[in-house]
């Protein structure tokens, strides 16, 4: 079949443009690959905790908490540290274990989807007060924006990063004070997906930390849904801020951080203090070894939760899925799912088998639901 000149030309046409393509791929291979003679520097850290670096530039951080455990605390405690960054010494104030750095000056911006407009208004003054300076650095913007429609939320965002660049030259940290609130649901895969890689792209485009912080399950240390997974799974570090009822004492540590981990038994600590009117760090005594039933399994505790998020399953089969996924046998798994019960991460319950014989464990994420099996299996009987 002969070709007429113009079909020629459309075929050399797209040729050449997928060449063009590969060209442009070819390239971003070449940016982005190891080079020998080549090494990046190393990165200043931007928030640390307890002397130990938890952010540094181009990095996602999660914060993850319980309900009331402390951790609007803890972000005045990163607030005030950035405010007493530009001071002459910090050590008579209390930030709560965190020093920052940003030496240029450039912006840190606070989005807050969780709090009252008085509430918001009572964590910028009292880290002030915290820092002990009598206002906040020029380069620093806070928006309470809670209850505002979610489909606003990023669009003010990043009209608020392009305003602060033109104005300090760049961004040093962004701080979102409810990030599971840029979702409809934080167990919308592809939602929570979407997002994660959209800040994680920010983080680094800015070059700088963004910090996102994400409620936990509860009686769990697992942060919510995909979103939750997935942002620990992005993060330079992921820390955990834990309140202990009996004693009031919450406690920040992390075990998921790529320049250190903070153990729990060594973690920061700090309570409320009617005298100072805010919270103030605390001792920690050191009860929770690591060896305690309260520390959370050895591995990677998300990978057992985000097999049950999207529903029961037989025991047997999260045991297979976590032997392919960790490449282990199963007498590693085992003691694994074991510390899952004994902290109440995961809960199981018996169901008879369709066959007979034994009945068929199941695993789940839903303390209510092991209950009322086990009642209803009672009643069979």
């Amino acid at each position: 079949m002969n070709r007429t000149p113009e079909e020629d030309a459309m075929e050399e046409l797209k040729r050449m443009e997928a060449e063009a393509k590969k060209n442009q791929m070819r390239e971003l291979i070449e940016k982005y690959s190891f080079k020998c003679d080549k090494r990046p520097a190393k990165p200043i850290p931007i928030i640390i905790l307890d002397g130990k670096p938890i952010a540094t530039r181009g990095n996602l951080i999660a914060v993850a908490a319980g309900i009331k455990a402390g951790k609007t605390a803890g972000i005045g405690g990163i607030l005030a540290a950035f405010f007493r960054h530009h001071g002459d010494d910090d050590s008579e104030h209390d930030t709560l274990g965190f020093t920052a750095n940003n030496p240029n000056g450039l912006a840190v911006i606070h989005f807050d989807t969780e709090q009252s407009e008085y509430d918001h208004d009572n964590v910028i003054r009292r880290a002030m007060i915290r820092a002990g300076v009598t206002e906040t650095p020029p380069w620093f913007k806070s928006v309470c924006v809670t209850g505002l429609n979610l489909n606003l939320l990023m669009p003010l965002l990043e009209t608020l990063i392009d305003d602060m660049v033109a104005a300090h030259g760049g961004i040093c940290a962004i701080i979102l004070d409810g990030v599971a609130d840029y979702v409809r649901s934080p167990n919308d895969e592809t939602e929570a997906f979407a997002l994660v890689e959209n800040l994680h792209g920010k983080a680094r485009e800015h070059a700088c930390t963004l910090l996102g912080v994400i409620h936990t399950n509860p009686n769990s240390d697992k942060t919510r849904g995909h979103l939750g997974s997935q942002l620990a799974r992005k993060a330079e570090t992921c820390l955990q801020i834990e309140k202990d009822k009996a004693t009031q004492v919450s406690t920040m540590w992390s075990d998921d951080a790529r320049h250190g981990d903070i153990p729990k038994h060594k973690g920061v600590c700090f309570t409320w203090s009617d005298s100072a009117l805010m919270h103030v760090t605390t001792e920690n005594t050191g009860t929770t070894r690591p060896n305690s039933k309260s520390v959370k399994p050895r591995r990677y505790p998300e990978h057992i939760t985000d097999i049950l998020d999207s529903g029961d399953r037989m025991q047997s089969c999260v045991t297979k899925d976590l032997m392919d996924l960790w490449r282990c046998s199963r007498s590693t798994v085992d003691p694994e799912l074991k510390s899952a019960f004994d902290i109440g991460q995961v809960f199981w319950y018996d169901q008879p088998s369709a066959v007979g014989g034994h009945p068929i464990r199941w695993l789940t994420l839903d303390p209510e639901k092991q209950q009322k099996k086990v009642q209803k299996s009672k009643r069979k009987k």
